[in-house]
């Protein structure tokens, strides 16, 4: 006589198995379907960047030269921005004359001179500088004057502080004698006909860039941790200071905890160079980026994985041509923990470089700034995102 309790146990066991298999077996489909999901989906998000531009610092850039745009009349129909008249902001003479008045920067007849001058635009930290034109969704609109540091510019030290020093009056004599960040209008400019031109004639100059959305592609600058920033930008040194072989400039990328990830720089002798997070000493490249030409530099920072790479194409000037992109560093470990993006930090090497000969750089030019933005997903959010996705197709084929 058969035992129908037994038999009925010895069939539930091999039910149990058999689920316990299939589950086993739905399991591993499942992994194996995130994998794949997770990695398509990986893929889909790095491969679509989001381009940004700082921008080539023409007037629909935000940068302003005289003589370019109708509508701004002075005393002399030179389309410099008249002063507001700002409490606090220092104003000189015009021509170091008292009777002739006060303008808010520089007067004509001296340098470095924005009344009568075609190709000088007042320094950046004076108007509103990088914030008008129309380039990249930009709101229009013209330059006008501002508080000193009050827009996206700002003198930490040297540059325009030098200039006010003197102010009401001012001493300075020769072109070597600028102190600034302008926009320039230059004829040797890589596209358009401005540049940003950094110099430093008597004293070291620290000035700040803060970032905004129209640079980053949309991205507010404090929305950019756990992304990948790749900023390339062209550059043309000087010959001027070839007998100095010390750093005359440094670029720097800063977060909003005032942590440097990595900046970019050279010598006296255009030897390029740089340093990673907050190490204080350059490091010297063999590359030399020529005068006579543009070079451009790629500089990347992921802040969700810690790491920066940079990249260069220098210019030849013995044989007057671009060189091949060069890798310099790659994925290199910055050695702090990154915030967000916020500033570009700018520094230049001011006055008499050495005792014995006039040595100093002449110019440090800048163009066509362009940024690309990539989200970095963290391998966490995306694995729970995929298996989301299988747990509901699942309960609804069920």
């Amino acid at each position: 006589m058969l035992d129908r309790g037994g038999g009925d146990r010895l069939g539930a066991e091999n039910a149990k198995t058999r689920v316990d298999c299939f589950d086993k077996l739905n399991i591993l489909s499942i992994v194996n379907r995130i994998k794949v999901i997770t990695a398509i989906w990986l893929i889909g998000v790095s491969s679509s960047p989001l381009f940004g531009y700082l921008g080539s610092f023409e007037q629909n850039d935000g940068y302003h030269t005289p003589n370019i745009v109708t509508g701004y009349q002075n005393e002399n129909d030179t389309g410099v921005i008249p002063s507001a008249g700002i409490a606090g902001d220092v104003s000189f003479y015009r021509q170091n004359l008292p009777s002739n008045g006060f303008i808010s920067w520089v007067p004509n007849s001296a340098y470095p001179t924005t009344s009568n001058d075609p190709s000088h635009g007042p320094d950046v930290t004076r108007y509103n500088a990088g914030q008008f034109g129309v380039t990249s969704g930009g709101p229009g609109g013209v330059g006008v004057d501002i508080a000193d540091d009050s827009g996206l510019w700002r003198a930490v030290a040297g540059g325009r502080l030098v200039e006010d020093a003197g102010a009401p009056f001012y001493s300075g004599s020769t072109t070597l004698e600028r102190d600034h960040i302008i926009g320039w209008r230059y004829t040797g400019a890589r596209t358009g006909s401005n540049v940003l031109d950094v110099l430093a004639g008597e004293g070291d100059l620290i000035y700040d860039y803060s970032f905004d959305s129209r640079d980053l592609a949309g991205y507010a600058p404090n929305a950019t941790g756990s992304h990948e920033v790749s900023m390339s930008f062209w550059f043309c040194p000087t010959d001027f200071d070839d007998t100095y072989g010390d750093n005359v400039f440094g670029l720097a990328v800063r977060d909003n905890l005032g942590q440097s990830l990595i900046e970019f720089g050279y010598t006296g002798d255009n030897r390029v160079q740089y340093r990673v997070g907050n190490s204080s000493l350059w490091q010297t490249t063999s590359h030399v980026a020529g005068a006579s030409g543009w070079s451009n530099a790629i500089v990347e920072v992921n802040t969700l994985t810690n790491v920066t790479s940079f990249s260069l194409r220098a210019w030849n000037d013995g044989g007057s041509f671009l060189g091949t992109q060069t890798a310099i560093l790659s994925d290199v470990a910055i050695g702090v923990e990154a915030g967000s993006l916020d500033t570009l930090r700018w520094s230049a090497k001011g006055g008499v470089f050495d005792n014995d000969t006039l040595d100093r750089a002449d110019k440090n030019t800048f163009d066509d700034f362009e940024f690309t933005v990539t989200p970095v997903p963290e391998p966490g959010s995306a694995l729970l995102m995929a298996m989301g996705g299988l747990l509901a197709l699942r309960r609804k084929r069920r």
